[in-house]
């Protein structure tokens, strides 16, 4: 699983935006909903083919991502190790 953080986002996307890639659609929606549920937007991706097959990669360059998160983490830590990256 990969997590990428975007802090400021054009008016047209929003402001605090996690993708999720991870090829568990279990893990995917539980993951969507905790960060979700916080606030935040969330995409998600299947594979890591697909998230640098989508216009994502070229947008995390141009809006200022500011993390990348992968497996193992904590997943009572998550939401706060979420909204740490992004109020960076």
């Amino acid at each position: 699983m990969m997590a990428l953080l975007f802090r400021q986002m054009s008016i047209r996307r929003p402001s605090r935006l996690v993708a999720i890639v991870d090829d568990d659609a279990s893990v995917q929606r539980s993951l969507q909903d905790l960060i979700e549920s916080d606030g935040l937007f969330t995409l998600c991706f299947g594979s890591g083919e697909q998230f640098l097959d989508s216009e994502a990669r070229t947008l995390a360059m141009r809006e200022n991502a500011v993390e990348f998160l992968s497996k193992p983490f904590d997943d009572k830590f998550l939401p706060e190790t979420v909204n740490a990256a992004l109020d960076r």
